[in-house]
């Protein structure tokens, strides 16, 4: 099975096991509206969209790029506007280190350990988390990073005038945009709640400063104790041993 169709795959079945609740909270969504959303994307991954047919030739795919889109712009909406320009100016930056790293190095098939269309939705997917470090952000980032790539990649045939079919979202449901987008807000909800733990034990720590000094103490006096413990016992050791003596 494509790595795609297994991440996809995990994401239902999180849904269905109610595991996603919290990601889809914070996107505005209820567990039923993610399931929708799903087979919207696996039922029009089917339906393809020619927008231009002179050079370049350019096809959209439903499934892979306009769900996905559209999930965008209703999280967008929702968002606070310094969210929106973190999101945007992520998704950019996102897309440039793909295009550049698309340039860097040459990824003929069969030679990679993942195929490149997997590759820049893992890429887009940390960088998308590490350049917002929000759960519903990343999700944004993650897509419109991946889209931003497609649209370098267009313009660069346009200016080159290279005769060839531009596909946006083209491998449907298994595009590197809906990787991206998963990937993303898998890792953001991860890393956000170990980050969540570690700061409420810090924080539990700084309201109660005497947690740790207690301990100290506590463990000083069993210290104490144990040598006024060992001291007795070698007294009354000496004692015994004087009385066999005698």
């Amino acid at each position: 099975m494509p790595v795609g169709g297994i991440i996809l795959l995990a994401a239902a079945a999180l849904v269905f096991l109610g595991f996603a609740h919290r990601i889809l909270d914070r996107m505005h969504l209820t567990d039923g509206q993610a399931i929708v959303i799903l087979i919207l994307m696996a039922v029009l991954s089917l339906v393809n969209v020619t927008v231009s047919r002179a050079n370049p030739r350019v096809i959209l795919n439903i499934g892979g790029i306009v769900v996905p889109i559209g999930l965008v712009i209703y999280v967008l909406v929702r968002a606070t506007a310094a969210e929106k320009a973190r999101s945007l100016l992520t998704a950019v930056a996102t897309g440039a280190v793909l295009y550049g790293i698309s340039k860097i190095f040459d990824f003929e098939e069969g030679q990679q350990i993942i195929a490149p269309l997997y590759l820049w939705g893992l890429i887009a997917g940390v960088l998308a988390y590490i350049g917002t470090r929000s759960r519903r952000t990343a999700f944004v980032t993650g897509i419109l990073g991946v889209v931003a790539l497609d649209i370098a990649n267009l313009i660069e045939v346009i200016v080159r005038g290279l005769p060839t079919t531009v596909y946006f979202g083209g491998a449907g449901v298994f595009d590197s945009v809906v990787v991206a987008g998963i990937v993303s807000a898998v890792l953001a909800e991860g890393f956000g709640e170990v980050a969540e733990r570690i700061g409420g034990a810090q924080h539990e720590l700084e309201e109660h400063p005497e947690i740790e000094p207690e301990f100290n103490d506590t463990r000083q006096e069993d210290d104490r104790s144990g040598r006024l413990g060992n001291v007795v016992e070698l007294r009354h050791r000496d004692e015994n041993g004087g009385g066999r003596d005698e």
